[in-house]
């Protein structure tokens, strides 16, 4: 379990992830902002992805899968916006594009330091 600012999220043992507390920018990864007050199914991720953990932060959540990569959900970070919306909001789990020293990406140190200390860019 991993406590954000006013959400939460779950990874059980069969990999699949639940999410619960304030949604306003779509950071439970549910498809829509509407705030929650029980453990929901992210059913974009059931079935599709194995998650080894999830962290909540701010106002965003970063799903770590079995596979090495990360899906973030919510206000993103602009280093991890990868021209996907100007409003850097998703809705649902996006996979990040992790490429060292490329153009546009972002590499995991860099991911890892916005998720452990939020830094302020949200």
């Amino acid at each position: 379990v991993s406590a954000g600012w006013a959400h939460a999220v779950a990874v059980v043992a069969d990999g699949r992830a639940y999410a619960w507390g304030l949604n306003s920018h779509g950071q439970l990864a549910l498809g829509d902002t509407t705030t929650r007050m029980a453990p929901q199914l992210v059913e974009a991720l059931a079935g599709t992805q194995h998650l080894e953990r999830a962290v909540a932060s701010r106002t965003f959540t970063a799903f770590h899968t079995e596979a090495r990569q990360v899906l973030l959900a919510g206000q993103v970070p602009r280093l991890a916006d990868q021209g996907k919306d100007d409003s850097r909001c998703w809705m649902t789990p996006s996979l990040v594009t992790v490429t060292p020293r490329s153009p546009g990406g972002a590499s995991h140190s860099e991911i890892s330091r916005i998720i452990a200390f939020d830094r302020g860019l949200l």
